[in-house]
């Protein structure tokens, strides 16, 4: 299983280096929500919000 922390500003930009293909990553750990979850939902990566988390 394929784990990704990091905050949102990470997601979705470009890098010179590439730690692991997309369609390996089952889930992403961030501090708040992107603007596109349902994309990373929708390619079956689970989307957990610490934010969210917190207020539970």
């Amino acid at each position: 299983q394929v784990v990704i922390v990091c905050d949102y500003s990470k997601l979705n930009n470009t890098s010179l280096a590439q730690f692991t293909a997309a369609d390996r990553i089952d889930t992403v750990v961030v501090d708040r929500l992107p603007d596109d979850v349902q994309a990373y939902r929708h390619a079956g990566i689970q989307v957990i919000s610490l934010d969210e988390e917190a207020h539970l």
